[in-house]
């Protein structure tokens, strides 16, 4: 009984989905930003991170498997990947600059600010 009502209810309301579809158009896409290393400068990220050493992907190889799999899993869900270089000498001095450690979630505070200034001022 009550998937019949839940079937109605789509019914009455697509009318107004597809109007609103019409009007507004389609949501623009949900962006994310990826952070993105060479062997290197991931070598030098995980020297000087802050973190349980038990929560960090160890090798290069790992990661990027990893990095991949994940990136193509956002793709998936209709989600605008970017692939944002991290050099660690910038993420460094990103990092001392606002008295931050490097830890995962200053790391991805450096990914955000990153990503919102590419948005803000997008130069290809």
């Amino acid at each position: 009984m009550m998937k019949f009502f839940i079937i109605i209810l789509r019914l009455i309301f697509l009318p107004i989905k597809i109007i609103n579809k019409l009007i507004y158009g389609t949501p623009p896409p949900f962006i994310v930003g990826y952070s993105w290393y060479t062997k290197k400068d991931y070598g030098m990220m995980i020297q000087n991170a802050e973190d349980d050493p038990e929560d960090l992907i160890r090798t290069f190889e790992q990661w990027k498997q990893n990095a991949e799999v994940q990136v193509q899993e956002m793709r998936n869900k209709n989600r605008m990947v970017f692939r944002v270089k991290i050099k660690n000498h910038e993420l460094c001095k990103w990092l001392k600059n606002n008295n931050l450690a490097n830890t995962v979630e200053n790391r991805e505070k450096y990914l955000n600010y990153r990503v919102t200034k590419f948005l803000n001022n997008p130069v290809i």
